[in-house]
């Protein structure tokens, strides 16, 4: 479980780029971030936000990108480009395309 200050940095950073929707939780309290139809189509998927260094790197990825600022954080962290689909016009699309290597049209489900 992520400890009581790295918590509420968290909460915070998704209340001010007002993303509220992108943190999922459970009863335990473990956090992840919604990224589902990113990486694959249909698909209910997340990425887990564990420790005061994940909340360092999604906040970079909301300040470069806030309204895609989630899937952006998943993508680095699985070191992972999205499905072609996923990846945004202009500027923003330059940031997902680095995050990994080309993937097949198989691979992309």
């Amino acid at each position: 479980m992520m400890h009581e200050p790295d918590l509420a940095t968290l909460l915070r950073l998704v209340a001010k780029h007002d993303q509220r929707e992108d943190l999922w939780w459970n009863q335990d309290l473990e956090f992840t971030v919604d990224c589902s139809d990113v990486f694959h189509w249909a698909c209910a998927d997340a990425e887990p936000v564990e420790t005061l260094k994940d909340v360092i790197d999604l906040s970079v990825a909301y300040d470069e990108t806030p309204l895609f600022g989630a899937a952006l954080y998943a993508a680095r962290r699985r070191r992972m480009r999205p499905q072609d689909p996923a990846i945004p016009e202009g500027p923003v699309g330059d940031l997902f395309r680095a995050c990994g290597p080309e993937r097949t049209k198989e691979d992309q489900g």
